[in-house]
């Protein structure tokens, strides 16, 4: 079985589709080379677990969001930050700010003047199936709250 086929992840599904305004889910989902589908928007179930873990005060940081279907999981926390080297329109709720670079590029760019604005225990840093274990490291190395995964094979 898998793991989209479970009740759980279909409640989650539901609950994420329904806090997307529908134009902007019709202009994400139609886009040329979308490998999105209605019946799976990405690892959503993880996403759940992280959203009601991370407190709400806390910037969250999305490394390899893809579209960031799953930002608007983290639409009640203080703010959402993807990033990604996919250039096409992503899912952007009002508290969301988006990157097009690589893991590598945004921690050795941005991530300086982060920790300059703000503590970095105000960060939350999620790596999920990044299939590139170097920058997989690179944002183990670089943030104090971390939650990375990759299945194994």
């Amino acid at each position: 079985m898998k793991y989209w086929d479970d009740a759980r992840y279909y409640r989650i599904l539901k609950e994420l589709t329904a806090r997307i305004p529908s134009d902007e889910y019709a202009l994400v989902m139609s886009q040329d080379r979308c490998k999105l589908e209605p019946q799976f928007l990405g690892f959503i179930n993880i996403y759940k677990s992280l959203s009601e873990l991370i407190p709400q005060n806390k910037i969250v940081i999305d490394f390899g969001c893809y579209l960031a279907a799953k930002s608007y999981l983290f639409a009640g926390h203080r703010q959402y930050i993807g990033v990604d080297v996919v250039k096409m329109r992503r899912f952007s709720p009002p508290n969301s700010i988006h990157y097009t670079m690589s893991i590598k590029q945004y921690i050795e760019n941005e991530v300086p003047q982060l920790f300059s604005a703000h503590d970095p225990l105000t960060y939350c840093a999620i790596c999920s199936y990044v299939p590139d274990f170097g920058e997989t490291e690179l944002v183990r190395r670089a943030f104090p709250n971390v939650f990375c995964y990759y299945p194994c094979p």
